[in-house]
């Protein structure tokens, strides 16, 4: 038997597995400390849930959230980790740009 919750995403209402719920709260708990510097970050979070709540949408709206579901739209979005990558290779990128002009 598996737990299910009900869970309040940008403003929608969500049945998610136990374990979906889990991944979830752990990769949002790691964007609030990604942005946790960001004067924005609570606008920040707050789209990206929203987003997240546009692709859960457009399974149904009767529609149990599965940890493999959760894990899809986290590998579309990306994680935490990757951004900060990103932004190191585009400011690498910037630099190499500038000193070659």
């Amino acid at each position: 038997m598996i737990k299910t919750f009900n869970i309040n995403l940008a403003g929608q209402i969500f049945n998610i597995n136990e374990d979906a719920y889990e991944q979830l709260s752990a990769y949002f708990n790691s964007l609030r400390a990604f942005y946790a510097n960001e004067s924005d970050k609570d606008e920040i979070i707050r789209d990206i849930e929203a987003r997240f709540a546009e692709l859960f949408l457009a399974k149904g709206k009767n529609y149990i959230v599965t940890k493999e579901d959760a894990t899809t739209v986290i590998n579309l979005m990306g994680n935490p980790q990757e951004f900060d990558e990103e932004n190191s290779q585009n400011n690498s990128n910037n630099t190499s740009n500038n000193n070659s002009t």
